[in-house]
């Protein structure tokens, strides 16, 4: 298995089938995924190697390689816009209760 880590902003929902489908590990992947949490601590990351691919918008990953010099590459960018998505349980009525659960 080869080991590839990705960092984003949230798991898009083709990502989350993939990995619940067993697409990654049939093709003998072993995907962690992180969260990321702030966009300098990202690039940051991202610059120095800590993970292999980012499922996140693109313009802050330009605008560093721009402005630092980052090597950066972008070679898919799939969503037309900012549509972030919200995917939850039933159970779970509103944002508030999220709290509620253990």
């Amino acid at each position: 298995m080869d080991d590839v880590r990705v960092v984003g902003y949230y798991p898009l929902p083709a990502f989350v089938v993939a990995d619940k489908k067993g697409l990654f590990a049939r093709e003998a992947l072993a995907v962690t995924f992180e969260i990321a949490t702030f966009a300098p601590e990202h690039n940051r990351g991202m610059a120095e190697g800590r993970w292999d691919t980012s499922l996140t918008s693109p313009d802050t990953m330009l605008a560093r390689a721009t402005r630092d010099g980052h090597d950066f590459v972008l070679y898919l960018m799939a969503e037309k816009g900012l549509q972030v998505k919200l995917v939850g349980a039933k159970e779970i009525k509103s944002p508030q209760s999220l709290g509620e659960k253990s």
